[in-house]
């Protein structure tokens, strides 16, 4: 018998988790994205999400308190690690964009967090994000 290429055997997710899974994927990258756009950075950018550390790397490169990832790829999947991880913590809208763009950074948190709310198609900024991905 031939053994089935390594594709074959990858892991395929029940087909009753794929829905919820979908809905999860859409809710991170339209919050991504309406971060991205309200940060207004260029479209070559690296961190689009001017993400200040990324503690998932043993060595982050940090230049002028900001993270500078090798590729723009690689800055967008850190803003979605970031996103999702807060996410799965609980987090509402307010502490994810708190955090992500505080007032002591002389951001407009208020403004920001309406405009990622809207632009995100967030029902409640106060609730916790992980309630509105639903089947």
């Amino acid at each position: 018998m031939c053994k089935p290429a390594y594709s074959d055997r990858l892991y395929h997710m029940p087909t009753d988790l794929q829905p919820a899974s979908a809905l999860a994927n859409d809710m991170v990258t339209r919050i991504a994205n309406a971060i991205f756009r309200q940060e207004g950075m260029s479209a070559d950018y690296p961190n689009p999400g001017n993400l200040r550390g990324a503690p998932w790397l043993a060595s982050p490169v940090i230049a002028h308190g900001f993270w500078q990832p090798a590729s723009r790829a690689e800055g967008i999947a850190g803003a979605v690690h970031v996103i999702a991880l807060r996410i799965a913590e609980g987090q509402s809208l307010t502490q994810l964009i708190s955090a992500w763009a505080p007032p002591s950074d002389g951001n407009a948190t208020a403004t920001y967090i309406a405009n990622v709310k809207e632009w995100a198609a967030i029902p409640d900024e106060t609730e916790a994000l992980w309630k509105f991905i639903t089947t």
